[in-house]
């Protein structure tokens, strides 16, 4: 298309010294791309994407004398006060995770003294590569809460290594509560 149509356009000038056919494409090109990127379609995706699902969770949050809010504020407290007691009591793990087969299953089991915080604390592992000096999330994967006793509770990942390469990865902790609009809210996480 660009060697038989577009560039022969382009360079079929005019004694003025410019191609009339060329300027009629790219008028058609605007016309046909410019609605999609105006300042209403701008202003239109802002309120479906953000402006909207903010002012619903602000009516939510303010409902009933800030019930929620201060739900929140007093969960984070909470978390806050005990986020140095929690304890990493044992990690277990079938196989070998450093030299794992493509398509091979894994089960990683740990078990946490959560210090109070019980099933509000959330475990993922998180998997990076390294390529070209560079390195990126491939992906992360979210433990189950396996058995609690008390404050003792036991997470759970079965998983498979899904791409071939070297990864690397980690497990971290961080707490959990579906009023956070999203986990960055409250940015407590420690590394195990």
């Amino acid at each position: 298309m660009l060697e038989n149509e577009i560039i022969p356009l382009y360079f079929e000038k005019n004694s003025a010294g410019y191609s009339p056919k060329w300027i009629q494409y790219i008028k058609g090109s605007i016309g046909d791309i410019a609605p999609h990127f105006t300042m209403k379609r701008m202003i239109d995706d802002y309120i479906d994407r953000f402006y909207s699902k903010e002012a619903a969770r602000s009516s939510r949050l303010s409902a009933d004398n800030f019930a929620i809010a201060k739900n929140i504020a007093a969960w984070k407290e909470h978390i806050a006060a005990a986020w140095e007691g929690i304890r990493v009591l044992d990690v277990r793990h079938s196989g070998e995770l450093a030299a794992g087969v493509t398509g091979e299953p894994f089960r990683v089991e740990v078990t946490v003294d959560t210090n109070g915080i019980g099933r509000d604390l959330g475990l993922e592992m998180v998997v990076y590569r390294q390529q070209d000096g560079q390195e990126s999330l491939a992906r992360t994967d979210e433990f189950s809460v396996a058995k609690v006793d008390g404050n003792i509770v036991t997470y759970e990942l079965k998983t498979k290594i899904h791409d071939a390469g070297v990864f690397r990865y980690g497990f971290r902790l961080y707490p959990k509560n579906a009023e956070l609009p999203h986990r960055q809210d409250f940015a407590f996480t420690r590394w195990i």
